[in-house]
């Protein structure tokens, strides 16, 4: 019995070895790759949604949680420029652990295309480590403003959101990602350096002026978990959208193994233009101007620019030239005002403008008007004469003269006939008249006239011969005589000429008697 008990207690002994130790992390699956973004525009929020994040383990979860504590929430409300950092911490019931760390943001609308944004970067730490280096490939975009972090940065346990920023204008667009340091044998999602992410920049849709809608083919690149890749669009590249506002695609992407990541990016519209020159109005039949200002174009180099008018023989005329050319000329243009169609096209996009160009005959003139002396402190007097203006309906004139030495202007528009001044000073007054086409300013014209105000004459004139008293002889009463006598003279101190006029003078018929009597 003895020999049969001690075989019965090592077989016992080697059917029941002591149960092995599970040292195996659980399995966090769909963590969201960073950055999840969306576009808000200007002075608005960005709706920003992500796929949560599941766990699983051979032995059970014993914990999931979230921090910040999102519960079941996975759709955000972010301003431009706000960045949250989740984290996810799975732990089993043998206490082994996971994790899942991403950044949500949002950008503004139109903000310069960011591409190589980096996902989320994981490392481990020893017990002796409190700080590890960590490295990345940097991302790419125009007009970079900073960046948290450069790679090759030391980096704290736990995790540190990385943010690099870019902007043209006022509208930004970021690059952010966590850089994450867990205990050695910790766990990490299948979207960590070697998991599978999404670039999905921003697509530009360039449209015509006026165009209402457009056929957009896009296409994003997967990188990291196991090739080949299968992406679900929505809406499908090449659907048609309208282009009054800018339009989102979510993309999904599968690789080979079943991990997937999730994007979204938006679809742009950007109406191409054109700004025609302005040149101005003078007697030559050909014009020299600077190429005009394009807008939106893929490659403005590449546009050509198809001038057409008709020219001084009544023929239309057409000229094409590459935008690339910094001044274009024209030429055989007619005398009077030419319009000039202008449009530039790329083979793909096409806008157009017109200007206009006046050929004048001579060059403007102006004839000053003709005001008398007076002793009058206002003057009034028809517009000065204007040749050769193209029109006179948006001419003014501007008067300046000079009042007890502070200068005095006033302008008045050339459709009134008669024009008045005020405030002359006595003496000799210089007006300077200046006429201007305020649509066209190079059609001015220059003159000067003169005014004298006279000082009041207050002294009356001296006569410097006066005719002595006459006497006439009758033969009787009641008889009439012819008297004659010389032309009074007088003198005035103004040096002007003196009226005379002579009073008529009661004749007195006397009788004899009447001469007799004492």
């Amino acid at each position: 019995m003895m020999d049969i008990y001690l075989l019965l207690v090592a077989v016992a002994v080697l059917a029941s070895p002591a149960a092995a130790q599970d040292t195996t992390p659980p399995t966090i699956s769909n963590c969201p790759s960073s950055p999840v973004q969306a576009d808000a525009a200007v002075g608005s929020t960005a709706s920003v949604s992500f796929t949560a994040p599941t766990c699983t383990d051979a032995s059970g979860v014993q914990s999931f949680t979230s921090n910040p504590n999102l519960g079941t929430q996975t759709t955000l409300q972010f301003p431009i420029g706000a960045v949250l950092l989740i984290e996810y911490t799975c732990t089993d019931n043998a206490g082994n652990m996971a994790y899942c760390a991403f950044t949500m943001h949002a950008d503004a609308q139109g903000g310069p295309t960011v591409s190589n944004c980096p996902g989320a970067i994981y490392g481990t730490y020893t017990a002796s480590q409190s700080a590890v280096a960590q490295t990345w490939t940097e991302p790419t975009g125009v007009n970079q403003q900073s960046r948290s972090h450069a790679p090759g940065s030391n980096f704290n346990r736990g995790c540190t959101t990385v943010t690099y920023n870019f902007a043209t204008g006022s509208l930004i667009s970021l690059c952010t990602f966590p850089v994450c340091l867990y205990a050695v044998g910790s766990g990490f999602p299948s979207t960590g350096p070697a998991g599978l992410t999404l670039q999905c920049p921003n697509v530009v849709s360039r449209i015509n002026p006026g165009q209402s809608s457009t056929q957009v083919s896009y296409a994003v690149t997967a990188t990291g978990g196991t090739p080949p890749y299968n992406y679900n669009y929505n809406p499908i590249s090449g659907s048609t959208f309208n282009t009054g506002t800018p339009q989102t695609v979510s993309v999904t992407a599968l690789d080979n193994n079943g991990n997937q990541a999730t994007c979204q990016f938006t679809v742009l519209f950007v109406t191409v233009g054109i700004t025609c020159p302005t040149v101005t109005s003078g007697a030559s039949s050909q014009i020299s101007f600077n190429s005009p200002t394009l807008s939106n174009f893929a490659n403005s180099n590449a546009v050509a620019l198809t001038y057409t008018y008709v020219d001084q023989n009544q023929q239309s005329s057409t000229q094409t030239i590459q935008a690339s050319q910094p001044t274009h000329t024209l030429s055989n243009f007619a005398i009077g005002v030419n319009t000039i169609s202008v449009s530039a096209t790329d083979g793909t996009n096409t806008a157009t403008c017109s200007f206009s160009y006046n050929r004048l005959t001579t060059g403007t003139g102006i004839s000053c008007p003709t005001v008398p002396s007076s002793s009058s402190s206002q003057i009034t007097f028809n517009r000065p004469s204007l040749s050769n203006f193209p029109t006179t309906n948006n001419v003014f004139c501007t008067y300046t003269y000079t009042v007890q030495s502070q200068p005095q202007t006033l302008t008045l528009s050339y459709n009134q006939q008669t024009h008045i001044l005020q405030n002359m000073a006595t003496g000799s007054n210089t007006i300077s008249v200046t006429c201007t086409d305020v649509t066209n300013t190079v059609n001015t014209a220059n003159c000067q006239f003169i005014y004298v105000r006279t000082s009041a004459d207050t002294t009356p004139p001296t006569i410097t011969s006066c005719p002595q008293n006459q006497v006439a002889n009758v033969a009787q009463a009641g008889q009439s005589a012819t008297v004659t006598y010389p032309s009074a003279t007088a003198t005035d101190n103004s040096g002007g000429a003196v009226q005379l006029s002579y009073s008529t003078h009661q004749v007195l018929h006397l009788t004899l008697a009447q001469l007799q009597s004492p």
